[in-house]
């Protein structure tokens, strides 16, 4: 398990246009929660002593933010948001400018949408505008062979925001929309036993404790960039022997300096 030693945490903060800061070296801490339902990913996360000059750019220059973590200079993205808040306070010798943000908030607020389609019109294509509209990027394509040849039988109008109607639509095909690190997943409700982005878990290699709940599992381990909703884990202990889950929802809670640096993960 060496791999997981010398935690490391670094923030990215700028703006659209191209002005970004990359921040290493600091003190970061953060608490995120991930899931796959319709409601964004939500992070804050604190980073401290900054100079001067660095929380002046920030106050002018935040659309987005990056966290990227991992291992010594082995890292990962754990957290792309914007909709960014910002606050800087003065605790004993340090200065902690504290940031929250939500996982593409602002892209999912500010686009409506106003249908209207005729009798015989594929469902697929409707989806599809639906998407573009949204101004996001897909993750995958798995809805497209389920919705190709489907035609609405009867003239279909609707009106507001857009990823709202797209989750309306797709859950009555059985598929759950989300949004995760700015990308849009559109995921069966249905394991279909694809499991491509698994990360093995065992006490070597992460794993902290598990937890049986009455609808599943809780998953304790150490912070692993791959570990996120839609992707999957893999448990190899003396119980649980190739037992391999969907990830529903993450809870992530990471300090450079000291204490907790854990994903609880729910499967």
């Amino acid at each position: 398990m060496s791999f997981l030693f010398s935690r490391n945490a670094v923030l990215t903060i700028g703006k659209k246009s191209g002005k970004a800061k990359r921040f290493s070296g600091l003190r970061i801490n953060f608490n995120i929660e991930k899931n796959d339902e319709k409601t964004p990913n939500q992070a804050e996360i604190n980073i401290y002593n900054l100079s001067s000059a660095s929380r002046n750019f920030l106050d002018n220059n935040s659309d987005f933010c990056i966290l990227e973590v991992g291992y010594r200079n082995i890292l990962g993205t754990l957290f792309i948001g914007n909709d960014l808040k910002l606050e800087h306070s003065k605790q004993g010798l340090d200065i902690i400018t504290k940031i929250k943000a939500g996982d593409s908030q602002k892209e999912i607020k500010a686009k409506h949408a106003e249908l209207s389609y005729k009798k015989g019109t594929n469902l697929l294509s409707i989806v599809d505008n639906l998407i573009s509209s949204l101004g996001v990027a897909t993750a995958n394509d798995k809805y497209k062979a389920k919705l190709k040849d489907i035609k609405i039988t009867s003239s279909y109008a609707d009106s507001g925001n857009a990823k709202d109607i797209l989750t309306r639509l797709m859950e009555k095909k059985g598929f759950k929309v989300n949004i995760q690190d700015g990308e849009l997943f559109i995921e069966s409700e249905i394991n279909d036993g694809k499991t491509k982005n698994k990360t093995i878990l065992t006490y070597e290699t992460g794993l902290i404790a598990i937890n049986k709940k009455k609808d599943g599992l809780e998953v304790l381990s150490f912070i692993q960039p791959s570990i996120k909703p839609n992707n999957y884990i893999e448990l190899i202990t003396d119980e649980y022997k190739n037992s391999v889950y969907k990830i529903k929802q993450v809870f992530y809670a990471g300090d450079t300096h000291e204490g907790k640096w854990e994903a609880k993960i729910i499967v």
